[in-house]
């Protein structure tokens, strides 16, 4: 990143939150920081809401969205299910992390995203190799005994 990009962006975010952006781009998590979602309200209004940090891979088969949490979340439960909700509907795993997690263990935080990362790479991989092996092979393997 250039530096005003760098100082441009931690200006705008909290302190929690750049704990963790600066520990995740250290351990090379690539996230990108304030997506924004859109959603329709029960009336169908459309609503949306920005996410603190955000992961796609390079196929948009995995996607993560990424919440530091401090204690105003206490009183906004229903609004934070809301919000997963939608996330999860749309494909994309979510992930809180309150303050405390993020300050005196921000390495694991990342590090669990970072697992759920590999393990769903891992996880497409070996169905791409199976779906290859089945359309070369024909789905069947003969085995000859002598």
């Amino acid at each position: 990143m250039q530096k005003n990009k760098v100082s441009e962006l931690l200006s705008k975010l909290e302190k929690i939150e750049w704990v963790f952006f600066f520990t995740a781009n250290g351990n090379q998590l690539a996230l990108d920081w304030q997506r924004e979602f859109k959603y329709y309200n029960y009336n169908g209004d459309i609503k949306s809401f920005h996410v603190d940090f955000y992961y796609e891979d390079e196929t948009g088969a995995i996607k993560v969205a990424i919440e530091c949490d401090d204690s105003s979340h206490k009183n906004r439960q229903v609004e934070d299910k809301l919000r997963d909700d939608t996330l999860k509907m749309q494909g994309i795993k979510v992930f809180r992390f309150n303050t405390k997690d993020i300050t005196w263990n921000c390495l694991k935080c990342v590090n669990e995203v970072k697992a759920y990362i590999f393990s769903q790479k891992e996880i497409l991989q070996r169905a791409s190799f199976t779906r290859k092996f089945d359309e070369t092979d024909g789905g069947q393997i003969k085995i000859r005994i002598s």
